[in-house]
């Protein structure tokens, strides 16, 4: 006779528990129709206050005498729970020997490790903690509460061990950083987690460059919906239906999976807008930061416009590079950002793409999931219409490049020639500029000079790293006696033609500083300068000094000799000329 509906019943699995065996094979013990708790036992107290994911594994079987023909079987469910906080799914997983651990994983699936996160596991993490560290770069994008993440040790190798993090709660410190090169700065996010670590994770120690060794570390990354398994469940209408209706409104989409919970954050005293910084071509080579309040535009997804594809003319046109673009799809919010070559992509190519043209400041976005109704599209940049370039406007960039003054501390006390030392890092390299006894100074990437009273000019055509100080370190001459005011030697003589100088004593090469007053061209005007011996027996003019109408420049010019060994000094005009002993350092940070 034919297979009627009596004859096709549900059996039990081999373990009928939430277990990790729990599931296998079927087996031939019926499942009683309309018996109470014959699937699933009562829902506790505790359930209901913490939430439980209850997962059984069923099969149909016929039970049939004969051979008829069995031409398939449909399942539904035809009734929902009285409790709006208890809900049924269906899905099949086409194993029939699988057990609970290998369903809950396809469960687990709708989630799939993707693309690095912006930071790393800080220090070295063990089983059973709730909470983990990491070290992420000022200003980069936090955990929102609720995100899933994925820790990651021995990736790709036979011991390979990951777990699944869903973060509850984000605490932030800006903490300073000491390496070799000096101090950095870092964010220390402190994620609590919902379950606790199953395994033992090494992290990392903060480097100023980010380059860690994932061979020995655990990786950070970010997770994308993969929809491992498809599900089928029932829900109520919104409206009622007729007989020969084409088209029912149900009263959701979305049915309960697994237990989840919601923390409110308040977030007091917040700018309406973030604030955004570009780097600034100001010529020559060298870059700026400016720093403005975000332009953002805000596009509401409804029903009836909810879609993948959206475009937007821009006003004020976006600065390259700092076009964003935010959606939140099935509750999580996802970013685009634009490149700065016009290409809008984000950190993995399944959340979508666009392309934005400078001409027309118009922006196309093909999003990688349906954006939820009642949410909204926004759009975040900055522009240059804020400032201008001046670099070049009525005066030629210096080739030698960005320039850096100082004028070292004590001045009264002339430094030693030749033992300023200049400590800087450039690259996440430290390196180290020496001056020359004749006081000037050269590097890779740098120039410049230092003349006796402790004037210093550097010239970067490569500049140091930023939030790196530039350290100070000379040695400046003190009188015989620590204990006294710094004293001079003083001698004069009148102006001739060609004066001769005795000092009646040994001079110490690079220590000679004389002012001597010159007569200008127009015969009237008396300028005074300074010159330096050069530590190999000339008298040379100072930095950048000018004399007559118009001025004319005679820095540089030898203008005297000086025989240290005797004394004996050659110059023109009258002179003061301080003499120094005794050596100390000095440091000092620019």
């Amino acid at each position: 006779m034919p297979i009627q509906e009596e004859n096709i019943v549900f059996v039990e699995s081999q373990v009928m528990d939430d277990v990790p065996e729990g599931g296998g094979a079927a087996t031939g013990r019926e499942i009683v129709d309309g018996a109470l708790n014959n699937v699933f036992e009562d829902i506790s107290d505790l359930d209901r206050a913490y939430g439980r994911f209850n997962l059984r594994k069923l099969a149909l079987a016929v039970r049939s005498l004969d051979t008829s023909l069995y031409g398939g079987a449909k399942l539904a469910l035809t009734a929902l729970p009285r409790d709006p906080a208890v809900g049924y799914t269906l899905f099949r997983t086409a194993d029939p020997f699988d057990t609970r651990t290998q369903a809950a994983d396809r469960v687990q699936a709708y989630l799939y490790k993707g693309p690095m996160w912006p930071g790393v596991l800080y220090d070295d993490h063990i089983a059973g903690m709730r909470a983990i560290r990491i070290i992420q770069r000022v200003d980069t994008t936090l955990p929102p509460i609720g995100k899933t993440l994925v820790l990651v040790q021995h990736e790709g190798e036979a011991n390979a061990v990951e777990q699944y993090l869903r973060v509850t709660d984000v605490e932030t410190v800006e903490t300073t950083l000491t390496d070799s090169s000096g101090d950095f700065v870092r964010w220390v996010v402190t994620l609590t987690l919902k379950d606790a670590l199953r395994h033992d994770f090494a992290g990392h120690t903060p480097r100023r460059d980010d380059l860690y060794d994932y061979d020995q570390g655990a990786r950070l990354r970010d997770t994308t919906v993969a929809d491992a398994a498809r599900y089928s469940g029932a829900q109520r209408l919104a409206e009622p239906a007729q007989s020969g209706d084409l088209r029912v409104r149900a009263a959701s989409l979305y049915s309960q999976l697994v237990p989840a919970s919601q923390t409110e954050t308040p977030l007091p005293d917040q700018r309406l807008a973030d604030s955004l910084t570009l780097h600034v071509d100001a010529g020559g080579g060298h870059a700026v930061e400016v720093a403005q309040p975000a332009h953002t535009r805000s596009r509401p997804v409804t029903a009836e416009n909810r879609r993948l594809n959206w475009i937007e003319t821009l006003s004020p046109p976006p600065a390259p590079g700092t076009l964003r673009v935010a959606f939140m799809a099935q509750g999580v919010w996802y970013e685009l950002a634009e490149d700065g070559a016009g290409t809008l992509g984000g950190t993995d190519p399944s959340l979508g793409a666009g392309t934005y043209t400078a001409a027309t400041a118009t922006a196309a976005v093909t999003l990688g999931a349906l954006p939820d109704t009642g949410s909204q599209l926004i759009w975040t940049w900055a522009s240059p219409v804020h400032y201008s370039i001046r670099a070049g406007a009525g005066a030629t960039v210096d080739p030698r490049g960005a320039l850096l003054e100082r004028q070292l501390p004590e001045a009264e006390r002339p430094y030693v020639p030749g033992s300023l030392r200049v400590d800087y890092v450039r690259a996440a390299a430290p390196l180290t500029l020496s001056a020359a006894p004749d006081g000037s100074i050269t590097g890779a990437g740098v120039s410049g000079s230092i003349d006796r009273a402790g004037r210093l000019r550097l010239f970067f055509t490569e500049l140091p790293d930023p939030e790196t100080e530039l350290t100070l370190r000379w040695d400046h001459l003190l009188p015989e006696d620590a204990q006294l005011d710094p004293v001079q030697l003083e001698r004069s003589a009148p102006v001739t033609a060609a004066q001769t100088f005795d000092f009646g004593q040994a001079l110490t090469p690079g220590g000679v500083s004389l002012v001597v007053p010159f007569i200008a061209p127009d015969a009237t005007t008396v300028v005074e300068i300074t010159l330096y011996d050069d530590g190999v027996g000339a008298l040379v003019s100072g930095d950048a000094t000018l004399v007559g109408d118009p001025p004319t420049a005679v820095s540089g010019q030898t203008l005297g000799s000086v025989d240290y060994a005797t004394g004996l000094c050659t110059i023109d005009g009258v002179l003061e000329v301080p003499e120094w002993v005794y050596v100390t350092g000095n440091e000092d940070s620019a």
